[in-house]
């Protein structure tokens, strides 16, 4: 029997909250444009950040973490929040553009490709930041999953 692992149901999850704003966000930049759009969209990520802040347990935790992080967590972080934003722009713009939000967003099937070579780079140079399971095996499987991720990404853009 074909057993789900519990990630699945949070990856479904966040598919679909993903999917909101993308196509929210394809309703508004028509009318209002991208970069005003844009605007929004960042604010609207920065108070909600702000908003974590109001709960008591999450605000005592982070300032906790806020004063032991190192400088280099610190600069990781924020290179990492900064390639977040630009892949965000980025990710806007090609739904902006598109003339289906679908067709923008199914060209996300190439991540898991993308998401599997940074992780085997990781695992084999850098093992203690990542270990992705690396045995012949398990890439195979993978490979042929992200494989067949490709040809529907294909067959729904010919």
């Amino acid at each position: 029997m074909f057993n789900f692992r519990r990630s699945f149901g949070w990856i479904i999850l966040a598919s679909i909250l993903w999917a909101i704003p993308a196509v929210i966000f394809k309703f508004v930049s028509v009318e209002q444009g991208f970069w005003d759009t844009m605007a929004y969209e960042f604010l609207g990520a920065t108070v909600g950040a702000f908003g974590l802040l109001l709960f008591p347990t999450f605000r005592k935790h982070f300032v906790e973490e806020a004063k032991t992080a190192k400088n280099f967590v610190w600069s990781i972080l924020v290179s990492n929040e900064a390639l977040y934003l630009f892949a965000r722009l980025v990710g806007f713009y090609a739904i902006a553009i598109a003339p289906a939000v679908a067709l923008a967003s199914a060209l996300n099937g190439f991540m898991p490709f993308f998401s599997l070579i940074y992780g085997l780079i990781l695992s084999v140079w850098f093992p203690y930041i990542v270990k992705e399971d690396i045995r012949k095996s398990t890439f195979l499987l993978k490979l042929s999953a992200i494989a067949l991720i490709f040809v529907g990404v294909w067959f729904i853009n010919a």
